[in-house]
C-alpha cells in the first residue's frame, strides 16, 4: 500500500491518559508483496499539533497474500465506541480492535470480526468479490451499522464483555 494513502482520520473525542489520539486509516487498491501489511490504521499522538507522532498501527492479524481483486483486504472506514475501534475492511469484514489503554496503542489487538456471509443477489463486477464492506457507523448505544456493497445493510452489536480471542500478530519484515 502507498504510505500516504490515507482515507479517513478519526480523532478520539477526549484526551486519553493525557494524550490526544487520532486514528488514520489507509485505503489500498492493491497489495503487491509479502513484506508489508495490506493496509494499516495508524495510531497518532497529536497532543502537540505541531509535532504529531505515529505511536502504533493496527493491521489484519494474518497476511492475506498478494491480492487478486482491488481493495481485497484494505481498511476503509473507521468508527470508535468507548475504547473499541471498528474498521471496515472491504472483503475482510468489520474488525474490532482494543484501544482501551495506552499500552495497547502500539499494536491494538483484534478482538472481534464480523464477515457478512449472505450470497449477493446480483453477482459482483468482474474485478470484485463479496463481501465488500464499506461504511461502518456506531450509534451512541453501541449499535453498529455496516453497509456492504454486495449484500446489503447490517445492524449488529459488539459485546465488549465477550470479545473474540485476539488473533496473533503478523510479523512483517
Amino acid at each position: 500500500c502507498y504510505h500516504n494513502a490515507i482515507h479517513e482520520v478519526l480523532p478520539a473525542e477526549d484526551v486519553w491518559e493525557g494524550k490526544h489520539i487520532i486514528f488514520a486509516g489507509q485505503e489500498c487498491p492493491m497489495k503487491t508483496d509479502l513484506k508489508t501489511p495490506g493496509g494499516q490504521v495508524f495510531v497518532i499522538d497529536d497532543t502537540d499539533p505541531a509535532a504529531p507522532k505515529t505511536i502504533g498501527e493496527w493491521h489484519l492479524p494474518a497476511d492475506t497474500g498478494v491480492w487478486t481483486v482491488e481493495y481485497q483486504a484494505s481498511p476503509h472506514y473507521l468508527a470508535l465506541y468507548n475504547r473499541t475501534l471498528f474498521i471496515s475492511d472491504y472483503h475482510a469484514g468489520i474488525w474490532a480492535a482494543d484501544v482501551s489503554n495506552a499500552s495497547l496503542l502500539k499494536s491494538p489487538p483484534s478482538i472481534g470480526v464480523f464477515v457478512p456471509s449472505i450470497t449477493p443477489i446480483i453477482a459482483p463486477a468482474k474485478n470484485e468479490t463479496a463481501p465488500m464492506d464499506e461504511q461502518v457507523d456506531v450509534f451512541p448505544d453501541g449499535t453498529i451499522v455496516l453497509n456492504d456493497d454486495t449484500t446489503g445493510l447490517y445492524v449488529v452489536k459488539f459485546d465488549a464483555a465477550n470479545p473474540g480471542p485476539a488473533a496473533p500478530g503478523y510479523k512483517y519484515s
